[in-house]
This record gives structure tokens, C-alpha cells and sequence, in this order.
């Protein structure tokens, strides 16, 4: 279904949960695959376990190139630069440029590079960079993808806590970028299994 139609108020209705899964009209909140399912647990377990993957630095390393090749003119004044600046959402590489931005946020869309050329009142002008200078720089940034071919596990003892947790890898709002910790690891999740003792 679409981004707001219903699908993680579905998932929490039929698990008999108000907020067991992040939901929001407006933007993608599950934006991986999500597996549910019971499982009985001890008194000494958390009510509430889950497990994020994320896909691997190989797998992420094949894709951002195709992402930056999107936005990348192969002719004009701008050929071989990609272009940084947001796009509209009418256009074929909105996906990629949406999946950049939100991986490396301000890294990516701070990228302009100094050129030679003076502007008016003498102003240092500024140019989108070269696909092969951007390619290397966001490949070097592993502060941002160092959770790549992980699993992380998250457990809480209710549910608005475990929802908490799973926000930071399910919810398309965040950017890695901007926190120094405890990062948000979003786009580079690709399955999201979670456990409950009081699901059917």
C-alpha cells in the first residue's frame, strides 16, 4: 500500500497494540520489512524483543554508485557533477536523491566544492561536485554506515518503549547525520523481526 494507507495501524490492530509499531500519514514509518510474531517468554525476558538487520557495507557499497549515477547529468554544462540540490518528487531520481540524503544528510548535500571562478562582489563560487570526488568521499564516511552487515537487538518491558526503540531503524523522519550517538539507521535496515509474549 501507499505511504500513509494504513499499514502499521493494520499490523498494530490485528496484534490488539495501539503503539507497538511507529504510524504517521504523512511519511514512511515502516520503511523495512517487518515480521511479527509470538513467542513465549520467561520471567526473566523482556516482554518485548526484536531484531533489526541492516544490509551489508558489500551491498551498500553496489548501490550508492547506481544512486549517485541517477543524479548525475551525462551531458550539459553540469555533465559529470552530480547534483546535490533537492529534487522535486516528479522526478525519476527523486528515489535516489531521497535515499542519499537520507543516509548522509548534510555530508551529501553540503558537498559543493570550491571552484576557481569569482561571482559577483568578488564571492569564491561554489559547484556541484564530480561523481567520482562525491563517490569516495561518502564511501570514506563509515562514522555514518558503521552499522552495516549488523544485527542490532532492542527489548523493552511495554510497548510505547519498544515502539521508542524501533522508531530510530523504521521511521524515514530521521537523518543519520545529524547525532553524534545512537544514530538512527533507517535506510540501511532490511528486515525488522519482533516478538511479544501477548500477541495471537
Amino acid at each position: 500500500g501507499n505511504t500513509g494507507a494504513g499499514k502499521s495501524t493494520l499490523l498494530n490492530a490485528l496484534l490488539d497494540e495501539t503503539t507497538v509499531l511507529p504510524t504517521n500519514g504523512m511519511r514512511a514509518c515502516t520503511a523495512s520489512l517487518i515480521e511479527m510474531r509470538h513467542e513465549p517468554t520467561t520471567p526473566h525476558q523482556p516482554l518485548y524483543r526484536g531484531e533489526v538487520e541492516f544490509i551489508t557495507q558489500a551491498e551498500w557499497d553496489r548501490e550508492l554508485p547506481d544512486l549517485l549515477d541517477d543524479l548525475t547529468p551525462t551531458d550539459g554544462p553540469n555533465a559529470g557533477r552530480v547534483s546535490i540540490s533537492e529534487v522535486q518528487p516528479d522526478n525519476p531520481s527523486y528515489g535516489s536523491w531521497c535515499r542519499i540524503a537520507a543516509v548522509y544528510g548534510d555530508v551529501f548535500k553540503h558537498s559543493r566544492v570550491r571552484t576557481d571562478d569569482k561571482g559577483p562582489n568578488g564571492r569564491t563560487v561554489y559547484a556541484n561536485p564530480t561523481l567520482d570526488s562525491l563517490k569516495a568521499k561518502l564511501l570514506r564516511t563509515r562514522n555514518i554506515t558503521h552499522a552495516l552487515g549488523t544485527v542490532r537487538a532492542v527489548h523493552a518491558l511495554d510497548a510505547p518503549s519498544f515502539r521508542r526503540q524501533l522508531e530510530a531503524f523504521m521511521d524515514s523522519k530521521f537523518e543519520l547525520v545529524t547525532c553524534t550517538r545512537g544514530c538512527p539507521l533507517g535506510p540501511f535496515g532490511r528486515s525488522n523481526c519482533s516478538c511479544g509474549s501477548y500477541w495471537p
